[in-house]
């Protein structure tokens, strides 16, 4: 259910716009993770937001570690203005569980464009949910402090 039914959130920003905002939210939430912010490179199709990842081999036996070694990681986000241009093979993101796939969607409301994402680069646990997320704080769906909007947003809003 939504905290407050007045609140609008207007249109979706453009799509480089989503990519900045999907950059800077995975630079706060990653943190220490990087050598330094990520960035974003326009490609033919899509915007690719490109994460420098610092080498933690001390970290090697957490349940999601991260490389051992400094490398890149990268989200390639493509926009579909027309939801029903998604291709069904890919999966989408079911928020509020555990999830991982290197190509995914995420929907926002019904009117809103879609996302494929596709991860590429060093595969990484958390780089997946924390990419969706990103996705979620571009919407406007989370705010400061990482909180939920609308409390348990869920597919079924969709």
């Amino acid at each position: 259910m939504r905290e407050d039914p007045n609140v609008d959130l207007g249109p979706l920003p453009d799509e480089r716009r989503v990519a900045e905002i999907v950059g800077e939210a995975l630079t706060e939430h990653l943190g220490e993770g990087l050598t330094g912010a990520a960035s974003v490179v326009d490609m033919q199709d899509y915007q690719r937001v490109l994460l420098p990842l610092k080498g933690r081999p001390e970290l090697a036996q957490a349940q999601f570690p991260p490389p051992a070694e400094d490398t890149l990681a990268w989200v390639d986000l493509y926009r579909h203005d027309d939801p029903a241009s998604v291709p069904d093979d890919a999966p989408v993101w079911p928020r509020n569980q555990m999830f991982y796939e290197r190509r995914y969607v995420v929907k926002f409301f019904p009117d809103d464009p879609a996302y494929v994402v596709v991860l590429g680069g060093f595969d990484w646990y958390t780089l997946g949910w924390m990419s969706a997320n990103s996705l979620d704080v571009a919407r406007g769906l989370i705010g400061p402090g990482r909180r939920r909007k609308f409390g348990e947003f869920t597919d079924s809003l969709l």
